[in-house]
């Protein structure tokens, strides 16, 4: 910024030198030159503001990212173990989910040996599929 301002000095130096030793055109072209060196340099300064108020937004979101990279790299290994064990749960739910359906038919091959038992000392059969068995 204190580079512009010194150009901007160094021209308007210059150019009025300049525009006392011409004549009176030479002053006037002069002159309209010193304006538009003028408006481009407050062009370029107002770019050199922008510039640097970008620099300081960016400059706080890569801290505020950073923060959060921290914080995400800080609870990776509580997530990656709690997720470890969730696996391991729903595999022993798996498993114990295959054995139901085994445990059932056991317990009714019991309550039916339960029900066709007799006390009197006579055996009891329960044939099933009679008629497939006979046909």
């Amino acid at each position: 910024m204190n580079i512009v301002l010194q150009l901007k000095s160094v021209n308007r130096s210059t150019n009025a030198s300049k525009m006392i030793i011409d004549s009176d055109h030479t002053t006037e072209n002069a002159t309209i030159q010193l304006q538009e060196i003028d408006q481009t340099m407050n062009i370029l300064s107002d770019g050199v503001a922008t510039l640097k108020e970008d620099q300081q937004r960016l400059s706080t979101e890569a801290i505020a990212y950073q923060q959060t990279l921290d914080t995400i790299t800080k609870n990776l290994p509580k997530l990656k173990t709690s997720t470890q064990e969730q696996n391991a749960f729903l595999d022993e739910i798996k498993r114990n989910q295959d054995i139901i359906p085994q445990e059932v038919e056991t317990m009714k091959q019991k309550i039916n040996d339960i029900i066709t038992r007799s006390y009197d000392g006579t055996f009891l059969w329960k044939i099933t599929n009679v008629q497939d068995k006979l046909g």
